[in-house]
């Protein structure tokens, strides 16, 4: 295949993504929406349902809070992401649209495969170029901190499932939709894909914080961008993350 017509055909698939029925405007606005009404709800939940109070004024529960309620961290952490899922769906849905729109769509199976496994290694080689550019840049930062995820503390079968159910299933099933199949596609008609790549994947890692997980997160939604601009399909990047998930769950349960 001569480059040409492989730059052709990542031109045609990248076109297609494109193809979406709302623009930026809409993708940009009502993803800060939902970011928003995921943080609020949050909120309310925490304070209205189960009193669980954050320490130093912080709207955030302190971890110890959380461990003694696992079950009111899953609602705490899933449904909010639940509600964000059903927002964009029914926006989506309010225009005539399908979730074929939203990037679930059919995929060759071998050519997904290929572009996860080169998605993985791509990341692992990544993610050690940013961490060492990290610990020279600023070298006081602790490039060990990861993001806290307290409930990953859960003891016992019940709170174990409810704790695989936020951050394995819902977590990333959400997350791929609102960022890669509703905001790529429509920022992508404004900046062109590859910005709106850069772009996502800055706003997405600015979401995980400490820095050092920032970087790491950061990096990885670039990859998980590229497998949903390379397969057409939503489902390999939701795998790539629920997998991802799933190791730092067994990790540290």
């Amino acid at each position: 295949m001569s480059i040409s017509s492989a730059f052709s055909r990542h031109s045609r698939r990248y076109q297609r993504l494109q193809s979406v029925s709302w623009g930026p405007v809409a993708a940009i606005s009502l993803t800060l929406v939902v970011v928003l009404i995921m943080d609020i709800l949050a909120a309310v939940i925490q304070f209205g349902f189960f009193g669980i109070g954050g320490s130093q004024g912080s709207l955030m529960p302190s971890p110890a809070a959380l461990e003694e309620n696992i079950t009111a961290l899953f609602i705490f952490y899933g449904s909010s992401r639940l509600v964000g899922l059903l927002i964009i769906y029914g926006f989506v849905v309010y225009r005539g649209n399908g979730l074929r729109q939203l990037g679930f769509r059919a995929f060759r199976m071998l050519r997904a495969l290929g572009v996860m496994v080169g998605a993985i290694l791509g990341f692992m080689a990544a993610t050690v170029v940013a961490i060492t550019l990290l610990q020279y840049l600023a070298p006081g930062v602790d490039t060990n901190a990861q993001q806290s995820i307290p409930f990953l503390q859960a003891h016992g079968s019940l709170e174990e499932v409810l704790a695989f159910l936020a951050l394995v299933v819902v977590a990333p099933l959400a997350e791929e939709t609102v960022f890669r199949g509703f905001l790529l596609p429509g920022l992508g008609k404004l900046t062109g894909m590859w910005p709106a790549v850069v772009l996502i994947s800055i706003g997405f890692g600015l979401l995980h914080p400490p820095i050092a997980s920032m970087v790491v997160i950061g990096v990885f939604s670039l990859f998980l961008c590229l497998a949903y601009m390379e397969t057409d399909s939503l489902w390999p990047p939701i795998t790539l993350h629920a997998a991802k998930n799933l190791i730092a769950f067994l990790a540290l349960v």
